[in-house]
């Protein structure tokens, strides 16, 4: 997705072509906050019922 290899997802880099720009780290970061919030029982693993749920 970095077409221009700066190592930041500038707003015409990212999905839709718009939203503050944001770097790899930031990005890996949501996720793995995402991620902690949908592991209901915090055993590490998306079951098929957490993915299931709505997000938390």
């Amino acid at each position: 997705m970095d077409r221009n290899g700066d190592g930041v997802l500038s707003a015409d880099e990212l999905p839709g072509g718009k939203g503050p720009p944001i770097t790899r780290e930031q990005r890996r970061q949501t996720l793995i906050q995402r991620f902690h919030k949908q592991d209901a029982n915090g055993d590490g693993y998306l079951s098929a019922r957490e993915l299931a749920a709505p997000p938390r």
